[in-house]
């Protein structure tokens, strides 16, 4: 046969001979190595495809009969021969984003085979509140709070906690805009989550301060005496003594340290008042 075919399903080298004979009964014979090289199967998994914002995907490799790998996660993200298993996290905007990772492998740069996979990520909402205050004196305070939180897709649940365990069942609220009375003074975390349709959350917390109201009290040295009486005043309010203090000396004379001196220069009786 002067051109015969033949179909090798095989890897392997192979010797090819061919042996030429004329009519005479003359022959000559030439071989030649033919290499049959293995087709690459790209197979994979990826884990998940689809979620919010930001998404941890794990990738797993599963191809058969290739030397090298040459992985694309999105454009201007890619690794020649990874070491799998790996991960990696994909992003989206305001909006939700579609990426399209491929794989080429290929056994000595000879066959090839690619796979791709469709990767969506939802976008997910911005959590953020306003409150009417951020800090305040004395406990029995309401403090009213109101969701300022953005999703392009829309929220379909709001959630506060006041941090303020005391109060029970009262501590939560599913209501966009909501309030809260905190009996005592101390620091509390609000935290306010949010979701929207498509299942995705996020999370803002602020610290609001109630500090204790002081109570006022004065010491002084003498409580009476002659004209041009000098008293010493200090203030002994709670707690810490205060930050600031004024005194009106009930003569016309005031003074703001927490340590004073007033001199009566006229026989009375006089009211002496401390504000803290």
């Amino acid at each position: 046969m002067t051109n015969p075919t033949d179909t090798i399903r095989q890897p392997d080298t192979y010797n090819i001979e061919l042996i030429a004979i004329t009519g005479l009964g003359c022959r000559d014979t030439i071989t030649k190595n033919l290499a049959v090289f293995p087709q690459p199967q790209a197979a994979w998994t990826l884990t998940p495809t689809e979620g919010c914002y930001p998404l941890l995907v794990n990738f797993q490799q599963h191809s058969t009969a290739f030397t090298n790998v040459f992985l694309t996660f999105r454009p201007g993200s890619s690794q020649s021969n990874p070491s799998f298993p790996l991960d990696f996290t994909y992003f989206s905007g305001i909006d939700d984003a579609q990426y399209f990772p491929q794989m080429i492998i290929d056994y000595e740069g000879k066959c090839f085979d690619t796979i791709q996979q469709e990767i969506l990520v939802y976008s997910t909402p911005e959590a953020s509140f306003v409150t009417d205050w951020d800090s305040i004196c004395g406990g029995g305070n309401a403090i009213s709070v109101q969701s300022s939180a953005t999703d392009n897709k829309g929220i379909v649940s709001y959630f506060y906690d006041f941090g303020d365990p005391i109060s029970g069942p009262l501590n939560t609220s599913i209501d966009a805009n909501a309030s809260h009375v905190y009996a005592d003074p101390g620091s509390y975390t609000i935290t306010h989550i949010v979701t929207d349709e498509d299942g995705c959350s996020d999370t803002a917390s602020k610290v609001i301060y109630i500090f204790p109201n002081p109570v006022a009290d004065i010491g002084q040295d003498t409580l009476k005496g002659c004209y041009q009486l000098p008293v010493n005043f200090f203030s002994a309010a709670n707690p810490d003594n205060g930050t600031s203090w004024m005194w009106d000396f009930g003569d016309n004379r005031t003074a703001s340290d927490s340590v004073v001196q007033n001199i009566y220069n006229s026989a009375d009786t006089f009211e002496v008042r401390l504000i803290v």
